[in-house]
């Protein structure tokens, strides 16, 4: 192979890398569309892949792994693998996905971001990863409950007060109820008390 030919091979070699950053740019750009990232991140070298895992939950500092001689590259990989994995759940998407995130990572921003996946979080308001929706709860916190009446159990709750009609009338129900009289209480005769002990005594028949 003569010096024309390497120089040939690696032209080609660059051209090769700069399309497929390119479409990978584009690709991160649609995919941070959706989840709402800035789409300038996604043609910085460093920062693109500091995003990912942002978006996937993680702080995107530990792109810095790749500093750290023998294992940092090999930490960066499994983190940026998770942080695919928690993409594709936003996205409903399976473990198929994520096998394909981490193989080939063009080929996976292009189906998420050129694809018809829609990024639940956008509509939810709230992470399904790193925190609670507070919507998913039976009862809502700082919102009032308009659902039925319902005792507590083990113990007396009063009967909520009923809406004034209009004209601030009351039902007719509640007059017919307040309207009845109360029934009297019930006097149980009893023998006048005694200081004499044998009136306690029974005596012998």
């Amino acid at each position: 192979m003569n010096d024309s030919t390497g120089v040939i091979l690696g032209a080609l070699t660059l051209l090769l890398f700069v399309i497929v950053y390119v479409w990978y740019a584009l690709a991160l750009v649609a995919l941070f569309t959706k989840t709402g990232e800035a789409t300038w991140k996604a043609w910085v070298p460093v920062v693109n892949g500091a995003t990912v895992l942002k978006v996937g939950g993680f702080s995107p500092w530990l792109v810095l792994l790749n500093l750290i001689p023998l294992f940092g590259t090999t930490a960066f990989v499994v983190v940026f693998i998770v942080a695919v994995h928690r993409i594709n759940l936003g996205f409903d998407r399976g473990a198929g996905m994520t096998v394909l995130g981490a193989l080939i990572p063009v080929v996976w921003a292009s189906v998420l971001g050129f694809g018809t996946a829609r990024w639940q979080e956008a509509s939810s308001g709230a992470r399904r990863v790193g925190g609670v929706d507070e919507n998913s709860a039976p009862v809502r916190r700082g919102q009032d409950f308009a659902g039925p009446y319902v005792p507590l159990v083990g113990g007396w709750t009063p009967e909520p007060a009923r809406p004034a009609g209009a004209g601030g009338m009351v039902d007719d129900d509640d007059d017919d109820v307040a309207a009845e009289p109360m029934s009297e209480p019930v006097l149980l005769p009893f023998a006048a008390p005694s200081g004499s002990l044998s009136d306690a005594v029974p005596s012998p028949s």
